[in-house]
């Protein structure tokens, strides 16, 4: 096998000499060609190339039961996400729709899920209270958090878009490990501290500060403590004692099972939405001991609607942050599972996606997206081949619109508070990481500490920002310490020669 035919086996695009630009111009130009154009359009439009590899016999059963499984798991997720993001709940299950059937067309990874995420859920809330709170809010008169999030989803794709037209994907590496971990565990920080009001039954008055508004958040609610309904609590704290103890007992035990049900977990959410649905309906909860409920959930789909435009300047930080943080997560899920699996996935491709992804779904409601780590997980032990399987599950997401969506309105609001606080808890724990990070590389340390600090006392959007400027400081000292010491050996030895 020459160089060539290796090259076109395991489709790498070896480049020309010549710079940037004119590279760009000949790619281009040579996809609209007779000949380029094909292997262009197999390249960006993946739904084409997996298509042609299909094999029913052999990966459409595996396709539906993992299609089938996500779709049900991803059910609550979606809907406890969605208050994660400050929206109602049906809104999790839009943007778990859409997502996936564009990904579908043109994501390269096999087991990748895409849709909502806890981190880009936390991220959008955090816009969106900003921008409806904004002092200068009689600047854009009658703006809705709908119209703010579908706004933030339509430029986050374009950013995306753009930066895989330019290559961007390459730089983005310098948004290391350790700084996505720290804004991990902020953002969860901040997810816990705003489902606690849910959780206990009381409200407390948003505020926009710039700086330190965690803190005054943490303060308002020690002072609405007393405000507590404690039937709410109750049945708060039955949700998550329920699934904690399900995650401790029960989803060993199904993981170790090796039957019919291999690789299908244990549904612990879906069981917890179903008992609190029954429970609130047959002691109307809500009427006789004031806990709120979801009320209405509507059936079908919203109205097309073109996202706003005007309020750009104002979000663009949000949506860079957004855009940067679901790429890194979503190349982070896509190169486990390819390892694992021995498939390649296109970095440049990935980003397109995205930004694909979060154009189109911005007409229908949709927040920004991302991949999931939970989904991508089930999706990968439910034996999924293709993408295929992701078509499956918005299926069943579609089933849970048109039809379920009434039956969802005694669901009370808390339990989602406790569903997001059992899913977050684990990424919390990236803090009892530091002690073994301090002796791998304190370089990596201090890159959480700082990343996480600015964070904490300012916003997501500027902690990613943190996050890269101390990254490429770092590593332009540590250049400079390295290449001091050659200076000086070079030096001394030519004075030796002298």
């Amino acid at each position: 096998m020459n160089q060539a035919e290796y090259d076109k086996k395991y489709e790498y695009n070896r480049e020309s000499s010549g710079n940037w630009l004119s590279k760009k111009v000949d790619n281009y130009g040579n996809a609209l060609t007779r000949k380029g154009f094909v292997p262009a359009l197999k390249r960006r439009v993946r739904c084409i190339k997996w298509l042609e590899k299909y094999k029913p016999s052999e990966m459409l059963i595996s396709d539906l039961i993992a299609g089938i499984t996500v779709g049900i798991y991803n059910v609550p997720q979606a809907m406890s996400y969605s208050t994660l993001a400050g929206l109602p709940p049906v809104y999790g299950l839009y943007a778990s729709f859409f997502p996936p059937l564009f990904y579908s067309i043109f994501g390269s990874a096999t087991h990748s899920s895409i849709g909502v995420f806890s981190i880009t859920c936390l991220m959008v809330n955090k816009c969106s209270e900003r921008m409806l709170n904004h002092e200068n809010k009689e600047d854009f008169p009658g703006l809705t958090k709908i119209q703010a999030i579908t706004s933030l989803c339509v430029l986050t794709g374009i950013i995306q878009a753009v930066m895989a037209i330019v290559r961007c994907d390459k730089l983005m590496k310098f948004l290391s490990e350790p700084a996505i971990s720290a804004i991990t565990f902020s953002a969860c920080f901040f997810g816990v501290v705003t489902q606690i009001p849910k959780f206990c039954g009381f409200s407390v008055p948003s505020r926009n500060e710039p700086y330190f508004g965690l803190f005054y958040s943490i303060y308002a609610i020690c002072t609405h403590l007393t405000k507590t309904n404690l039937v709410t609590l109750c049945v708060s704290s039955c949700s998550m004692a329920f699934l904690v103890l399900s995650k401790i007992f029960i989803d060993p035990m199904v993981e170790s099972y090796d039957g019919i049900l291999k690789g299908i977990p244990f549904p612990k959410e879906l069981i917890t939405i179903i008992l609190a649905i029954l429970a609130s309906h047959f002691l109307n909860l809500e009427q006789n001991y004031g806990v709120k409920t979801l009320h209405t959930v509507p059936r079908g789909f919203p109205s097309p609607d073109i996202p706003r435009t005007d309020i750009w300047t104002y979000i663009i930080q949000d949506a860079f942050s957004i855009a940067i943080v679901a790429y890194a997560v979503t190349m982070a899920m896509g190169q486990i599972f390819a390892r694992k699996h021995k498939y390649r996935i296109d970095s440049n491709q990935e980003l397109l996606a995205l930004g694909l992804i979060n154009i189109g779904s911005s007409f229908f409601s949709v927040f920004p997206t991302s991949c999931s780590l939970s989904r991508t997980l089930v999706n990968e032990r439910c034996g999924a081949k293709s993408q295929l399987s992701g078509i499956i599950s918005a299926i069943v997401i579609l089933f849970v619109i048109l039809f379920v969506g009434p039956l969802l309105e005694a669901l009370p609001n808390c339990v989602l508070a406790a569903i997001v606080l059992v899913v977050v808890e684990p990424l919390l724990r990236n803090i009892t990481k530091l002690p073994r990070l301090w002796r791998c590389s304190k370089h990596d340390f201090w890159i959480w500490i700082f990343t996480a600090i600015v964070t904490l006392c300012t916003d997501i959007a500027q902690g990613v920002a943190a996050g890269i400027s101390f990254a490429i400081l770092s590593i332009a000292i540590q250049s400079q310490q390295f290449v001091f010491p050659l200076k000086l050996l070079s030096s001394s030895t030519v004075s030796g020669q002298r």
